[in-house]
């Protein structure tokens, strides 16, 4: 269900208040799952922007 969450939605803070409502666990990882995913878009950018240049 957390990543479920994640996939669905936007925002952080909104993850975070959708998983909590929940099961503990299952806001803890709907906003691990989130942060992750929100860390590696930094990579993927420069990643991109060097292919296509």
């Amino acid at each position: 269900m957390g990543v479920f969450l994640r996939a669905r939605i936007h925002d952080v803070a909104q993850v975070m208040g959708a998983g909590f409502s929940g099961l503990d666990a299952t806001g803890k990882l709907a906003t691990i799952v989130k942060l992750i995913r929100m860390a590696m878009l930094a990579p993927i950018f420069v990643i991109d922007s060097m292919i296509i240049w």
